[in-house]
């Protein structure tokens, strides 16, 4: 598999964007989110919103820029090195920075300025490196050279700050500097590794959070230890010219980038050390390479301006194929393998199990375009085509099924294997054939005499029930005797002539139905609709994991809540033209991923890595701008730039507020919301980021609230950007204030006071139930944030916030302390919601969670609803022995409880444990250990039940 292909996610920034030139030579993030990029012709900046420029007019010494960084202990200061120097921007106010020359001629005779290193270790300095030597600037001292004869005159091309360590490569060799230790020797610079070195002159550096250091040259990569070891070398055929660390993630390795001679390679740390992971980017020269938090890679490139991988590379993965073909069927095919249906024939994708991970695929069978395809245990296959009904003896080529039946050579959708029988559904009508002897002939369901007509999908209920969705004539099922049209007293729900184009069974026994552009639950309790969509057909594809239910689709992927039908996101691919599901069959599970067949080909959505995405940033205020009417507003209002207050007159003025949201995910999907408190109590609808404007609002006082959305997430905080007080005429002012002046010393009766009290206790009153009201939004936000992370029904953690709290938990095992997953699954559930009902497996689950929560030791511990019967718990910080208490408690304490189930052994409820302590130093990834955990449960249910099985990496 590769994460770069062709139409991977890639947002590229040029002149049409707003940059100043496509020579980009450094790149930054500040402390707003903002992107700074310096090039030759000037330098912009981006807020996820729109792009900026500044050159020479805007303050800047010189439009030739090379340098980029962040000032320490000062993250509101950029510093921005060129050809003439150093310029400092405070970007403390909203609006385009105030520049001032920081180290500008003539005081500066240090020339082009090619590199600069904050040093966070000295007040604030910072390390400038230039074509002629490396300089030390200090805010009381000032700059002045290195005059350490291995730098001095030195052409300094790389400076990196790896641990204690400070390198820098320069034309001499690579040299480090040790700071000074507080009370020991001073510091100072050492050439460990003087020129000619291996490889060449070095080219470019950078390191890892554990102090390796990367060291490019002009033929090779090498890696070095934090003790200065070599680690590993790799040949390259030409020089690098940038890199990037990018650390591991819970389900994948780490990756470093290099900018190769016109190339963008990635490599991926597996078993035998760094592998060339994915095709090369063609991207001309990469000056600079920067990661930001969400794990994106952004590239300055010499003659193509800037562009950024997206992180949902490890989200959205693309099994490589000859060319684009429409996936009509996702089958599995093996142990980690996939029966894929496609357009001009069945393909078999097979995945590799070591990192870095890729696929190899094969053609099956020359069978144009495959709706369903099954393997029989005799290892027969059977394929529904677009030619009709075909199968295959073990190694042999398919061969029509019937070749004399009209109807099974008529187009077939679905393919079933269902109590002894297997199903067939044609444009036609429903067929079946005995499995114990598949060439007997093929027998037809009828509707009395009439066939069903176009029978669109097939779904097997947990009771043997036969679900049969068809176009035209709507729900159908079979259960050892006639067929039966299945209706609701409701038309609008489920209609007897609608379309039905998925089903998928729930884990209680309901039935998922999309008919036309309704998603539906049918139960004992009847039909409940879930989701209305407002494109014609709801879904082409159904899936229900646990209280997940995921409906593929004409607009990409989309999450529900199987039983509120609230959704919770909508992936789709960004830079994709197209994203749509082609049939029942085109949606799959497999381990902690989808895989989902497209019009476009197949796609593989890592449900690790997309629960890990985080919610858009509170949107922030980027620029201000009051613009008068007929007469002048006052220079402090005009010239005003911040969130305020700001006091203004009343009168025929308007402002255009520019909000950002440094939401680099997706853009092109993002939505803001707003409203202008005071004036409006309902929010916008939500709209594309842009300008937002008011104009002459009356007397009063106003807040502008904005709320960032995106499909992927959901919403933000909501977040105050502006407050205004716009005051009344100055001649009401003052003619109000005459009739007081006036009236007043004839007017001071009890009466009149008592009035005016009552009106202020008024005005005070209803002020207080504005800020009420205020309150209890937020409030109700933060609710709702929670609500997001907790099960309704148990009130524990959720898998959304498991997923989270695992990948900080297993970060920490990096940090050097131990942590122990559990993973417990109720025994013969099943078996007790089909004896006592759901309605008292609901209440077991309750206080199963109840019992589970007084196990735990306080609030580092997290227990969590995993899925279903299904809890997590992580004990951060437990070595093995301390852990094996806490878990056997856990068992302990629900079989403590005594609930009879009369469908266990055991004869009450009772759990099956399994656990991991991982320890610093332990091998593997964090879903490795998630996985381990897992083996773990399925032991202790293997071995009996109501028992723990406890290992460790």
């Amino acid at each position: 598999m590769s994460d770069l292909p062709n139409d991977l996610p890639i947002r590229r920034f040029s002149r049409r964007d707003g940059l100043p030139g496509t020579q980009v030579h450094a790149l930054t993030c500040d402390h707003l989110g903002r992107f700074w990029f310096a090039g030759s012709s000037g330098l912009a900046s981006y807020d996820g919103v729109r792009v900026r420029r500044y050159q020479q007019r805007d303050g800047l010494s010189t439009h030739g820029l090379r340098a980029l960084a962040v000032r320490p202990g000062a993250p509101h200061e950029l510093l921005v090195g060129g050809d003439a120097g150093v310029d400092l921007l405070d970007l403390r106010e909203i609006g385009p920075p105030r520049v001032r020359p920081l180290l500008t001629t003539p005081t500066w005779t240090g020339g082009r300025v090619e590199v600069l290193l904050p040093d966070p270790d000295a007040g604030g300095g910072l390390w400038i490196g230039t074509a002629s030597g490396l300089y030390r600037w200090d805010p009381d001292s000032g700059a002045h050279p290195v005059t350490d004869p291995t730098l001095a005159g030195q052409h300094v091309t790389a400076l990196v700050r790896s641990g204690p360590l400070v390198w820098a490569a320069t034309h001499g060799g690579l040299l480090h500097r040790h700071a000074a230790r507080p009370g020991g020797a001073p510091g100072g610079w050492t050439l460990p590794y003087p020129a000619p070195l291996p490889g060449g002159a070095t080219t470019a550096l950078c390191a890892a959070p554990d102090g390796t250091l990367f060291v490019g040259a002009s033929s090779q990569l090498t890696e070095l230890a934090p003790d200065g070891t070599v680690r590993a070398t790799l040949p390259l055929p030409a020089p690098v010219t940038a890199l990037l660390f990018q650390p591991p993630s819970q389900t994948h390795p780490a990756e470093l980038w290099v900018g190769v001679g016109a190339r963008l390679l990635t490599f991926r740390r597996g078993a035998g050390g760094w592998q060339a992971h994915g095709p090369a980017l063609s991207e001309g020269r990469v000056n600079a390479l920067h990661g930001d938090p969400f794990g994106n890679v952004w590239a300055a490139t010499d003659s193509r301006g800037v562009l950024r991988v997206s992180a949902l590379r490890r989200v959205y993965q693309r099994p490589l194929v000859p060319s684009p073909q429409a996936a009509y069927s996702v089958r599995p095919g093996g142990s980690r393998g996939w029966l894929v249906g496609a357009e001009q024939a069945l393909w078999r994708f097979e995945e590799d199990v070591t990192p870095p991970s890729g696929w190899q695929a094969q053609v099956i069978a020359d069978l144009p375009a495959v709706w369903d395809t099954l393997e029989l245990e005799s290892g027969e296959r059977w394929f529904a085509t677009q030619q009709g009904l075909w199968r295959a003896a073990p190694g042999q080529a398919p061969v029509p099924a019937a070749p004399d039946d009209p109807e099974a050579q008529a187009p077939a959708r679905a393919l079933l294997c269902l109590r002894g029988r297997l199903w067939i559904g044609t444009v036609r009508g429903l067929l079946s054939v005995p499995l114990a002897d598949p060439h007997a002939p093929l027998r037809r369901h009828l509707n009395g005499a009439t066939p069903l007509g176009y029978v669109y999908t097939l779904c097997a209920g947990h009771d043997g029930t036969l679900w049969i969705g068809t176009l035209g004539q709507g729900l159908w099922r079979e259960q050892d005797g006639p067929l039966s049209r299945v209706t609701d007293p409701a038309p609008d729900l489920l209609g007897v002539t609608g379309n039905v184009y998925a089903l998928a069974p729930c884990d209680d026994g309901d039935l998922i139905a999309v008919q036309d552009n309704r998603v539906l639950r049918l139960g004992p309790g009847g039909v409940h609709l879930l989701a209305r969509s407002e494109e014609a057909v709801a879904g082409w594809a159904v899936l229900v994991q646990g209280d997940r239910l995921w409906v593929g689709g004409s607009d990409g992927l989309s999450e529900y809540d199987a039983r509120s039908g609230e959704r919770r996101r909508q992936a789709n691919w960004p830079g994709a033209d197209s994203w749509e599901f082609t049939t029942s069959r085109s949606l799959a599970a497999g381990p902690g991923a989808l895989l989902c067949g497209l019009n476009t080909g197949l796609l593989k959505v890592d449900l690790t890595e997309l629960g890990r995405l985080t919610a858009p940033p509170p949107p922030t205020l980027a620029s201000l701008e009051f613009r008068p009417g007929p007469a002048p507003l006052p220079p402090e209002v005009a010239q005003a730039s911040g969130a305020g207050p700001h006091t203004l007159p009343q009168g025929h003025w308007g402002l255009e507020a520019w909000p950002a949201c440094p939401w680099y995910l997706d853009e092109d999907t993002l939505r803001l919301r707003h409203r202008l408190l005071g004036w409006e109590a309902d929010w916008s609808a939500p709209h594309p980021p842009g300008p937002i404007r008011y104009q002459s609002l009356p007397a009063g006082r106003y807040t502008l609230q904005v709320q960032a959305f995106a499909p992927l997430t959901g919403w933000s905080a909501p977040q105050s950007l502006l407050r205004l007080h716009v005051q009344p005429p100055r001649w009401q002012r003052r003619l109000s204030a005459a009739f007081t002046a006036l009236t007043g010393p004839f007017l001071q009766t009890r009466r009149l006071r008592r009035q005016n009290l009552a009106l202020e206790q008024r005005v005070q009153e209803r002020t207080r139930e504005v800020e009420r009201a205020h309150d209890a939004l937020l409030n109700a936000n933060r609710e709702l944030q929670t609500l997001s992370l907790t099960d309704a029904l148990t009130g524990v953690p959720n898998r959304r916030q498991f997923d989270a709290a695992w990948q900080q938990a297993a970060a920490q095992v990096q940090a050097g302390h131990p942590v122990t997953l559990a993973l417990l699954d109720i025994d013969h559930f099943k078996g007790f919601n089909d004896t006592y009902g759901h309605q008292e497996g609901d209440r077991c689950l309750q206080r199963v969670a109840g019992a589970l929560r007084g196990a735990l030791r306080g609030p580092a511990d997290l227990l969590a609803r995993y899925g279903g019967e299904e809890f997590g718990v992580i004990l951060p910080g437990e070595s093995l022995r301390d852990a094996a208490g806490v878990i056997e408690r856990l068992r302990r304490n629900v079989e403590e409880l005594g609930i009879p189930n009369a469908a266990s052994p055991h004869a009450t409820v009772t759990v099956s444990v399994g656990a991991v302590t991982v320890v610093p130093g332990a091998p593997g990834l964090p879903a490795d250990w998630l996985d381990l955990a897992d083996a773990a449960l399925y032991r202790a249910k293997d071995l009996g039940r109501n028992r723990v099985v406890h290992d460790r990496p």
